[in-house]
Order: C-alpha cells, then structure tokens, then sequence
C-alpha cells in the first residue's frame, strides 16, 4: 500500500494549499481541480479511497496550477472548462465564465417553451454559447441562432456547440448597431440575453479574479446608461419577435423596476421580474403581443 494514498487527506493538504480565496470557494476550486486535473471524484473523497500516487509531471502541473489560482487566475481558464445546466464548455479570456444564476435563466426558457412548436430562439450576447446550447440541448425540436460582437467568443460558442453536438447558428452582430439582414430575414418566439449589466461604480465590489481576468466588454456599461444594451435589444425584439413571442433578461438586481418600465415602453406585456435562488432580481420576463 505504500505507493497509495488517502484521497482524503490528500484533498484536505490541496485544501490549505490554495490560500487566496474563502473557505467555500476553497471547497469548491479543490473539488473541481480533483475532478478535472486528477480525475478523483467528489465520491472517491468522501468515501476516503485509497488512490494510486502521481507522476512527478503531474504534481508539477498541480503545483504549477495551485500557483495560478493564488494569483486569482479562474480555476475555469486554467482548465478550460466550465460546468454548466450538466454540459461542460470550453472557456478562455474570451468568454465569461458561465454562472450558477444563469442557469435559472435557461430552465426559465425552457419551462416556457416545451409546449410551443415549432420553437425559434435567438441568443443576444451569447458569449461561450452556454445559453443558446443549453436550450438547443433542451429543447432539441427548437431551431437555435445567437450572436456576439466578438469573433473570439464566437469562436469559443461554435467549438462548444461541436463539442456538446449541438445545432446553433451563431451570427457576429454589434446589438447597438442596425441589424444584419441575415437576423431580421427570421422571426422569433423567443428572444433571450445576458447582456453586460454591472455599472463601473460597482467595479470596486468584484473579486480580483473576475475584475483581471474576465472580458471586460462582455461584463461593464456606464453608470450614466446602465440599461443601453437592454434598451437596444428591445427596440430590435420589435422587429424580431413573433406575435405572443417573450424576451427573456438577467438583469442588474438593482435595476429591474426600471427595467420593467422601459419593457412596457416598447410596448411588452406581461412583464416579471423573477428573483433567483439567493432571493436577488434576476431576471426579466415580457410577451410581444402587437
């Protein structure tokens, strides 16, 4: 038994090793590098197993790993992957890492569309893609498209969907900009988005791992128009969605009573704003009924 080890005590040694971060987080960075680096699983830990001892390049890499994630690299980017709605995505600088509150967003989606047919969605600022495969998977009769402004997040989003076999017809589209024929040449029944949302005044309030390492274009607005994207998306949804068709938002917690008002403006019905599991304004929901 001398060449194994207790996965127990090794995972609690990998515990202590990664200092930058709470203990919860802790928890969860060595659950994932145990998962995805050492292929241990959470039930191998539990159970306390006895696992056979690492090549000396792999303790390198784990080392070398732990290193990164003190400097607050996202454990995410260091292993290109990203759990999300029981798919896993490629993920790099290009793309925010996908997050727990939006996978409500898709279950959303999907409560409210599993008794229309045909169904059409369309994805605005679908980043890595996770929203647009997620429903592609979902709800696998749906005919899927998204756009991004960014050629390296549509880069990331069309290797994800090959790698999660998933059919999404992704566009580049600036959504501040007029749209492109390709998009206005489709009607909808769905329109969904995770549009940048956080304000630069609450830049001081976000972890260092996120603020130094996550696309930027994809996470801030000005303080002074903190809903410019949502504006831009629902004067284009006037043109894009189906009669009876419903715009899906996460939005700002902070914004969502103006956010509200500006959907009944364009003319939405219907409107909701549904807080999350942590009980904050998560997302937005209204019906184009002209």
């Amino acid at each position: 038994m001398s060449n194994h080890f207790s996965a127990k005590k090794f995972f609690h040694e990998i515990l202590l090793s990664i200092t930058a971060y709470s203990p919860n987080e802790q928890r969860a960075i060595a659950f994932l590098i145990f998962e995805k680096l050492l292929n241990i699983s959470r039930s191998d830990i539990l159970t306390d197993k006895l696992i056979p001892e690492f090549s000396k390049e792999k303790l390198a890499e784990l080392v070398n790993l732990i290193e990164q994630i003190n400097q607050h690299v996202p454990v995410q980017y260091l292993l290109k992957e990203a759990d999300f709605f029981g798919h896993t995505f490629y993920v790099d600088s290009r793309v925010l890492i996908p997050r727990q509150e939006t996978e409500e967003l898709v279950a959303s989606v999907i409560e409210g569309a599993e008794k229309l047919a045909p169904i059409s969605i369309l994805d605005i600022c679908t980043g890595s893609g996770c929203i647009a495969i997620s429903l592609a998977k979902g709800l696998p009769n749906a005919k899927v498209s998204a756009v991004d402004i960014c050629e390296g997040a549509l880069a990331v989003a069309q290797q994800n969907a090959l790698k999660n076999n998933a059919s999404v017809k992704f566009y580049k589209q600036d959504i501040l900009s007029p749209l492109s024929t390709s998009l206005l040449g489709e009607k909808y029944n769905i329109i969904v988005s995770n549009p940048p949302y956080v304000t630069v005044a609450e830049k001081s309030m976000m972890a260092t791992n996120v603020l130094s390492y996550e696309p930027h274009l994809a996470l801030f607005v000005s303080n002074e128009m903190p809903l410019i994207f949502y504006n831009a998306i629902l004067t284009h949804a006037q043109k894009l969605l189906k009669k009876g068709g419903k715009i899906y938002f996460e939005i700002n917690e902070q914004y969502g009573t103006e956010l509200a008002q500006l959907m009944k403006e364009k003319g939405l019905e219907n409107i909701r704003i549904i807080k999350d599991l942590s009980n904050k304004d998560r997302m937005a929901v209204g019906v184009w009924n002209k």
